[in-house]
Formats: structure tokens, C-alpha cells, sequence
């Protein structure tokens, strides 16, 4: 199967943002935002690594459970219970959760009342033969396999992304980043040369500050609010126009109003620097969640291309363009 033009704009994505994500520095947010408005790579989303929140577990998480309370002569068992738990239980507090002994009785009071409400509200539902409507049986069978996929995919992901792949990636980004500069900049977004002029001028006579304008008026919603931040950023990977007007611009003076396909920017560079990368353990949480968003991708591809999937004829030259 060939790769997809897709997989790739995702591969070259994937390797941009990682490449970001190793520098060593705290703040990888503003790079990914200003992604929004100055950027080399296509409009692929590849979201970093999140800090993982242990949901709320049984001893044996294949059976259901003993019951533990009833709704109008209704069992509700353990397992019933733990979706509901996982939406009132704090983030960050369900690690310390190994057992339902563990769980605070407020916190199982209002899982057992949000899990009465639907139920009770489901039998109100099935006395209409609201439940019997075929586009809301398709909604939940819909629903029903997309928790039965992310949970495979769950399940699959040490298969398709060992220590070694995570190792490999991150060597190759180390490499990647040999030589390199990245330098750490503002900018302030406008529609036009007049506006851009006007901003130049009130810089140059200090009637305000760039941080003050750029929350002001930048156009740049993702840095506007942050005067203009677009933090640090290794060589060639924000838009080259951009970076050929800055890439000589002594440290903290301003620039001449320049366009770009964004608009007409007005920008400032504060510190460059050799590119270098985060410690192995701090980067790896990062890198395997990446590559597996990108295994799992290639994964379901190679699905639909060995599956037998045909739109019938007869429906599809009936269909609106």
C-alpha cells in the first residue's frame, strides 16, 4: 500500500512539532499556537503529549462487579458506576484510587445520581419509542464503536510503539537539531501598510510599549494577548519570509513594517541561541504520543486498503456533489 499524501503531511508535521518539543525550555505552548498564523507546515493537528490521569480502576476490570445500589429495582453494579466516577472525581485524584474502599462517599453520591438520571431518564425515553428512532440507534452505535476503537487502540499502542521506536525517534531529532540556531521573538500582525506604518512610528518615538500594542491591536489572536510572543523557535520553522526579515535584525530592535501572506508585521527579536534538547526522560512521554498518533493512523489506513468497501452505485450517481 502506498503511503497517502495525508500520512505524509502528518509525518512532516509530526517531525516539526517534535523537533520543537525537544528544545530545552518550559513553554512549547507558544509554539504550537503561532503555528495558527505563521508556519511552514500544513494544517495538521498533532497534539502534544498531556499529563496521563489514571481513571478509576477495579481489582478485576473485566467483570462487572458486585451491586452496590439500586435505582427503581435497577442493579447498579461497580463497572456501571466507573464512567460516572471518572467525571466527578478530581483530575489528578484518581491515582491514589486503588479500590472503591478508596473513593470518598460524595464522590459515589454524585456518580450514583448522574447514573439515575440517565437511566431514569432513558425509561422515560423508551416509553415514547424515542429510543426506537433509527437516527438516534445510529448515534449510539456510532458512539458505542468509537469507545470500542479508542480502547483497542489502547491496547495496541506498546505493539506498534516500543522503547526502542521512542529511542530511535528521539536520536534522530537529537541529530536534527545539530547545528541549528533558535532565536525567541515578538511580533505584531496588521491588515496594512498604513496601520503597520502608524505602529512603527509609535514604537520609534517609545509613546508605547510593543507588548502594550501588540495586545492592542495584532491581529495574531494566538500571540496578541501575549504581546506578541512567539517564543523560542529552531531555524526554519516558522514562514521564511518572516524569518529572512529577522534573521539579521540585532537583538531588541525593532523592524521595519514587512509583509508576508499573513499581513503586514511588525516584529523584534530578543535572544537567539544554539537549538539544544530536553533530557531523554523529559522528551520520550512526548515522542511516543506522537508516534503513536501516526502508527495508529498508518494502522487504520492499512485497514480500509485490505477491506472490501464499495458505495453502491445506484446511491452514489444519486448523490449531490
Amino acid at each position: 500500500m502506498r503511503t497517502s499524501t495525508g500520512l505524509i503531511l502528518i509525518l512532516i508535521a509530526a517531525n516539526i512539532i517534535l523537533s520543537t518539543l525537544l528544545l530545552n525550555r518550559s513553554d512549547t505552548s507558544t509554539v504550537v499556537a503561532t503555528t495558527k498564523k505563521i508556519k511552514t507546515t500544513p494544517d495538521i493537528e498533532v497534539t502534544p503529549a498531556t499529563e496521563h490521569v489514571k481513571p478509576v480502576e477495579v481489582a478485576v476490570e473485566h467483570e462487572p462487579g458486585p451491586v452496590i445500589a439500586m435505582v427503581d429495582n435497577v442493579e447498579v453494579r461497580k463497572m456501571a458506576l466507573l464512567p460516572y466516577l471518572n467525571e466527578v472525581i478530581p483530575t489528578g485524584k484518581t491515582s491514589k484510587i486503588t479500590s472503591f474502599d478508596d473513593i470518598k462517599k460524595d464522590y459515589l453520591d454524585k456518580a450514583l445520581s448522574n447514573f439515575a438520571i440517565d437511566l431514569l431518564v432513558e425509561k422515560k425515553a423508551e416509553e415514547k419509542g424515542i429510543t426506537d428512532n433509527q437516527r438516534l440507534q445510529a448515534i449510539i452505535n456510532q458512539r458505542r464503536r468509537r469507545a470500542i476503537h479508542a480502547a483497542y487502540m489502547k491496547d495496541l499502542y506498546p505493539v506498534l510503539v516500543d522503547k526502542e521506536k521512542v529511542r530511535i525517534k528521539y536520536d534522530e531529532l537529537i541529530r536534527s537539531l545539530q547545528g541549528k540556531k533558535e532565536y525567541h521573538a515578538r511580533h505584531i500582525l496588521l491588515a496594512t501598510e498604513d496601520e503597520a506604518d502608524i505602529i512603527s512610528k509609535a514604537l520609534q518615538k517609545k509613546e508605547r510599549g510593543f507588548d502594550e500594542l501588540a495586545r492592542l491591536f495584532s491581529l495574531d489572536d494566538s500571540t496578541g494577548f501575549k504581546g506578541g510572543d512567539l517564543g523560542y523557535n529552531v531555524t526554519g520553522q516558522l514562514d521564511p519570509v518572516f524569518e529572512q526579515h529577522i534573521s539579521s535584525l540585532a537583538l531588541n530592535h525593532y523592524s521595519k513594517p514587512f509583509r508576508t501572506k499573513y499581513g503586514w508585521h511588525i516584529a523584534v527579536v530578543v535572544d537567539r541561541r544554539d537549538a539544544t534538547a530536553m533530557p531523554y526522560q523529559q522528551a520520550a512521554p512526548m515522542i511516543r504520543h506522537n508516534l503513536q498518533q501516526l502508527a495508529v493512523k498508518k494502522y487504520e489506513e492499512q485497514l480500509v486498503h485490505n477491506a472490501d468497501i464499495m458505495m453502491l452505485h445506484s446511491h452514489a450517481e444519486k448523490a449531490v456533489p
